[in-house]
Parts: structure tokens; C-alpha cells; sequence
């Protein structure tokens, strides 16, 4: 190949690298940022906007949680530790017996009385098992990491 077309070419390639450098380094220096709809004030619909926020802020990101009207139970002193789990309409809800994976709970089923609190209890168990924080607990870390709740 020609030197001089060789020279002309390798210069062209450090210019684009470059400049890609640079593009990389100002992009880094943005902060990163998240925002959160905490829409639904269930035990279970509580814990993806708080894990997320706390993992965010964890590291170092500026994040908002937003509460819609329902989501303010999360909020309220009273009813934070009273979080429910509703099994009507949850088609994501587990079996209750994890030796019979094929047995969904019908909404037939969770219009029981007494359903509510047995799928409560039954989340309260594999988040006590999984050793993960409780609501109150992630609200906490929540407000250590300077997470912004807006309700």
C-alpha cells in the first residue's frame, strides 16, 4: 500500500477513536438518573419501585419514586407494616404447594374470605426466607440514599 495513503488512513483512524473517547467521557459525566411509578399499594407492588430505588441510589444515581394515589399506602405510618397482597386478579400469583408447580390459584379461589391473608402470610415467608428487607426497612434505606418520594 502507499506509505502516504497508509499515513493518511491511520491518522483518519486515531481522529475517530478520539473523538469516540471523548463522545464516551461526556457522556459518563452526565448524571444518571431514574424515575419510579409506585402505583399500586400492595405488599408485592411495593417491593420492585423500592428495590430499584435503593439499587439505584446505592449506586449513586439521583432517583425519584413517585406514589400515585393508590401507591400512597407505601407512604402512610399507619398502614406501611399493613400491606397486603391481593391473590384476585393476579394471574402471576404462585401455587401454593411448590410440589405441584401446574396448580394456579383460580380467582374463584382468591375471592375467598381468608385468601387475602393467606397470600400475605405466604409472601411474608419467602421474604422473611429470602432474608430481604421489609417495606419499612427499604423505605429507610430509601431515605438514606437521598431518594426523592414525591406523592
Amino acid at each position: 500500500m502507499n506509505p502516504e495513503l497508509e499515513q493518511y488512513i491511520e491518522q483518519r483512524v486515531d481522529e475517530v477513536v478520539a473523538r469516540r473517547f471523548k463522545d464516551l467521557a461526556d457522556r459518563d459525566s452526565r448524571p444518571s438518573r431514574m424515575a419510579l411509578v409506585a402505583s399500586k399499594g400492595t405488599l408485592d407492588m411495593a417491593y420492585p419501585p423500592l428495590i430499584l430505588a435503593t439499587t439505584a441510589g446505592s449506586l449513586g444515581w439521583e432517583v425519584g419514586v413517585f406514589f400515585t394515589f393508590y401507591g400512597m399506602d407505601i407512604l402512610h405510618r399507619d398502614r406501611i407494616g399493613k400491606l397486603k397482597v391481593g391473590p384476585v386478579g393476579n394471574p402471576a400469583m404462585p401455587p401454593p404447594l411448590q410440589s405441584l408447580p401446574w396448580m394456579k390459584v383460580p380467582n374463584l379461589v382468591g375471592a375467598l374470605p381468608g385468601m387475602t391473608a393467606m397470600a400475605t402470610t405466604m409472601m411474608k415467608t419467602w421474604i422473611a426466607r429470602a432474608k430481604l428487607p421489609t417495606i419499612p426497612e427499604l423505605m429507610d434505606i430509601a431515605k438514606e440514599l437521598k431518594v426523592s418520594l414525591f406523592a
